[in-house]
């Protein structure tokens, strides 16, 4: 009977061969619901970006800093270094500058230490800023041989009794 019925219909002999589309099921609650927490992420992502895009090269810098990134720490450190009359500023741009200088980064040896001469961070060494401005020297920086030959062995520092600045 079926046959005689898709003759009349001048069917397709592969018809009965291939499964025909079947009605969708729709979705359930659970996919419904990550579509909904991704359609509120991806708002709350650009509204976050349309009134923050002027410090987003910050964040980015930042977590680059934290991944040991030397360009990224030396960057951190010269935005904060340019807000240093924050303490808070002031404190993060000691941070970088001395991560950034472990991680054998020149020009932060050479804040580092224009910094303790300045007398803007206490508790260093004669010997740690002598090291710091031979590090800034060897990296071609030509104020921290400027200070080498002017201030030698630490001339340039007041000479408190237990060695600290």
């Amino acid at each position: 009977m079926e046959g005689l019925q898709r003759r009349r219909l001048k069917l397709p002999a592969y018809v009965d061969r291939i499964p025909l589309a079947r009605r969708r099921k729709p979705d359930s609650w659970m996919v419904l619901g990550v579509e909904a927490i991704l359609i509120i992420f991806a708002v709350g992502v650009g509204t976050f970006t349309y009134y923050r895009y002027h410090i987003l090269p910050l964040y980015a810098a930042k977590t680059f800093a934290h991944l040991g990134s030397l360009t990224a720490q030396r960057e951190v450190s010269q935005y904060h270094l340019y807000r240093r009359h924050d303490p808070q500023h002031s404190q993060q741009a000691i941070y970088w500058l001395s991560k950034a200088a472990a991680n054998g980064d020149e020009l932060a040896a050479y804040n580092l230490a224009v910094a303790y001469l300045k007398g803007e961070i206490q508790g260093a060494k004669k010997e740690t800023i002598h090291a710091l401005l031979t590090q800034a020297a060897r990296g071609g920086i030509w104020e921290a041989v400027g200070l080498l030959q002017t201030c030698g062995h630490g001339q340039c520092l007041q000479d408190p009794k237990d060695g600290s600045l």
